[in-house]
């Protein structure tokens, strides 16, 4: 427990972990990005198509952009811990809710 004797609702859990849950990060993170590349494969697949009405590739692909441009930049915030535990809670939720509102 991080402990602020001043102010003690400003007390938190700073938490560890040994090298297996590291590596349980680094294979969801390669997994979410083979989802995505395949999104991305699927998009410019569907600009063939003849057909309007179907015709979604350009919001699929601009989609998949947002996502990837999100998902890098949290990512390499997260895995560096360039900011304090606040800051990087606002970016990480300001990202969620900018991948699922404009995509």
């Amino acid at each position: 427990v991080e402990v602020d004797k001043y102010r003690k609702v400003k007390n938190y859990y700073d938490c560890s972990s040994d090298t297996k849950s590291f590596v349980i990060g680094w294979i969801l993170l390669i997994w979410n990005l083979l989802v995505l590349v395949y999104g991305s494969f699927l998009a410019t697949r569907l600009r063939k198509i003849s057909y309007r009405t179907f015709n979604e590739s350009k919001s699929i692909g601009y989609s998949m952009y947002n996502l990837g441009i999100i998902a890098f930049v949290v990512s390499i915030l997260e895995l560096t811990h360039a900011t304090d535990r606040i800051p990087l809670f606002i970016i990480r939720s300001l990202g969620i809710l900018f991948g699922a509102g404009f995509t």
